[in-house]
């Protein structure tokens, strides 16, 4: 990792800003049922959407996580999965893709790093305002927008925001 990088890390945890290592792409993502969310096992198998969650922005950042792992090239079902049938992505650029058009062609973003800012969960739905960046690419930082939904029995990735890139990582709280 690059000590620019490191140097954005130690800072946010200073300031207390949630979870942010930055991990391999080719990490497997931690995974927390909805049963350790609050959750309860319904008579059917399935786990219903949680209540409330305790840890907001851990399951944001674990969601993301998710997210960049299942864009390695061998986990295209994961992806796909994962993906809600809705999924939409628009970029700073203003271009968009739906859930086909984004699996057609899809990036992969090794050597990646994660801040999350703010998580809020709502009626089985998460917001989590994050940044991204390489950690192979020095000084650029990708403020981006995630959102997520329980769908039947598990979390699904509802929609992607990528703002313009920014030279310098967030280095307030959210207010």
């Amino acid at each position: 990792m690059k000590r620019t990088s490191l140097t954005a890390i130690v800072g946010a945890v200073a300031l207390g800003v949630a979870v942010i290592p930055a991990v391999s792409a080719g990490a497997p993502a931690p995974h927390r049922s909805a049963a350790s969310h609050g959750g309860v096992a319904s008579s059917k198998g399935c786990t219903p959407a949680p209540k409330s969650l305790p840890n907001p922005n851990l399951t944001g950042f674990q969601l993301i996580q998710r997210f960049f792992n299942n864009l390695n090239p061998g986990s295209k079902a994961k992806l796909t999965a994962f993906l809600a049938d809705s999924f939409i992505i628009k970029r700073s650029n203003m271009s968009s893709q739906n859930k086909a058009t984004y699996l057609a062609a899809y990036p992969a973003y090794p050597n990646w790093g994660i801040l999350v800012n703010e998580a809020v969960y709502a009626d089985a739905q998460l917001s989590v305002n994050a940044t991204n960046w390489q950690t192979t690419v020095p000084n650029v930082y990708t403020p981006s927008l995630y959102t997520f939904a329980w769908v039947k029995c598990g979390w699904q990735m509802t929609s992607f925001a990528k703002f313009a890139n920014a030279t310098t990582l967030q280095a307030t709280l959210p207010s």
